[in-house]
């Protein structure tokens, strides 16, 4: 039997660089028509690269975007090595109804108090007779519903008490009031008490 001794190869991995994207305000384009979107780390050593839907945005390089219409983005960020990685994807979306052009923005809507420590009451005056049911979703910075309630409006009248949990993060929340067809929006923040 033979042998040899093969001289050392030594291999390097090359770092991967992070990859996430910092939101602000809201994911629902209904009421301001855009949102804005960061990707992590500054722009050196990196480039970046959004996607809709796992396609590359023409003109979606740089770490700052400015997103107007719903779909599903991510952002490829690369290193100087030539390593990259892709973020989690978040969905952009708009409760306009569908065919309006303005949304049926804070009509007689209010939340108080505000700031609050976790119960709330929604309050809204259509100004009509109008009996219906109506329901009312409290969404967090990402549009993920974290509460919701069903209720009834008499007389033009809501008058919905809503609380949230501990579990809820203190942070600045969507209030959405859906009335058949029509949508209603207003902002709350919630002050955990400590």
């Amino acid at each position: 039997m033979c042998t040899a001794k093969s001289a050392a190869i030594t291999a390097k991995s090359n770092p991967v660089p992070p990859a996430y994207v910092a939101v602000y305000g809201q994911l629902d384009i209904c009421n301001t028509g855009y949102v804005m979107a960061r990707a992590n780390g500054a722009n050196s050593p990196y480039t970046y690269q959004w996607l809709k839907s796992g396609l590359v945005m023409q003109g979606g390089t740089s770490r700052n975007i400015t997103l107007t219409t719903s779909g599903v983005y991510s952002v490829m960020v690369s290193n100087s090595q030539n390593c990259s990685k892709t973020s989690i994807p978040f969905t952009v979306y708009s409760s306009c109804r569908e065919g309006g052009v303005q949304p049926l923005n804070n009509v007689g809507l209010t939340i108080y108090p505000n700031p609050g420590n976790g119960t709330f009451m929604v309050e809204m005056n259509l100004g009509s007779n109008a009996n219906c049911p109506a329901n009312i979703e409290v969404l967090n910075m990402f549009g993920q519903v974290i509460t919701s309630a069903s209720s009834t409006i008499n007389d033009g009248v809501l008058s919905e008490r809503i609380e949230l949990n501990d579990k809820a993060a203190s942070s600045s929340y969507l209030v959405r009031v859906m009335i058949g067809d029509n949508v209603y929006t207003s902002r709350m923040i919630y002050q955990k008490q400590e």
